[in-house]
């Protein structure tokens, strides 16, 4: 029933060129629950096909999530430098490969060992 007095609203109050600024706000949150609730199920579903390859063929878990996790991650940042490349701008397509593994990994270093010494410390 909500729904339809939704789509109602929509209706009666939406021009042609504007759209209702009260439903783009509430759309908008929707849409960002939605993205999240999105990206945790695609990467809930990812890890529990990884997880039981590894009971199949008998390869450790971890070293099998560390792998593919981390080489999935990585493809967005090969397709982004091979587009920098192709355009001509290699130097900052070989920096990006450099500076962005070392960044992501001092800061994963940074904040574990950040978070054992406040754990350690309580």
């Amino acid at each position: 029933m909500p729904s339809i007095a939704l789509a109602v609203y929509v209706a009666v109050f939406t021009k042609s060129q504007l759209p209702p600024r009260l439903l783009n706000f509430f759309f908008s949150i929707v849409a960002m629950i939605m993205s999240v609730w999105w990206v945790k199920a695609a990467s809930g579903t990812v890890v529990d096909v990884i997880t039981i390859f590894g009971q199949l063929t008998g390869i450790p878990e971890q070293a099998l999530l560390i792998t593919f996790l981390s080489f999935g991650n990585c493809l967005g940042d090969m397709g982004a430098n091979v587009a920098m490349t192709k355009k001509g701008f290699g130097e900052m397509a070989m920096t990006a490969c450099i500076s962005g593994p070392v960044f992501l990994l001092n800061v994963a270093i940074g904040l574990s060992l950040l978070l054992g010494v406040t754990a350690s410390s309580n």
